[in-house]
């Protein structure tokens, strides 16, 4: 992956390029795109969280905590959360 941005000072960051422009209301261009695709992943990362534990807690309801379908959303639960867990342990929440 190529970077947008680059760290600096250890800290801060700063735009690696012409991938940001200023426009009359608001900011655009590949790195703003970018950053959009992130956030809307990680929207959808928590969203499909609550929507998995519910199809899991119907699966226990009903006895079927064996079957197939149970354990590929527990596995996908897992994936998904510890996606989820890498977000929040770089700030993006």
């Amino acid at each position: 992956m190529d970077r947008y941005i680059v760290k600096r000072d250890g800290k801060s960051y700063i735009e690696n390029g012409e991938l940001i422009k200023k426009t009359d209301i608001g900011y655009c261009g590949e790195a703003v795109d970018r950053l959009a695709k992130f956030e809307d992943m990680y929207e959808l990362l928590v969203k499909n969280q609550d929507k998995i534990s519910k199809e899991l807690e119907r699966l226990r309801y009903e006895g079927k905590t064996k079957s197939l379908e149970f354990k590929e959303l527990m596995t996908r639960k897992l994936i998904e959360s510890n996606m989820v867990v890498y977000f929040k342990i770089n700030g993006i929440e």
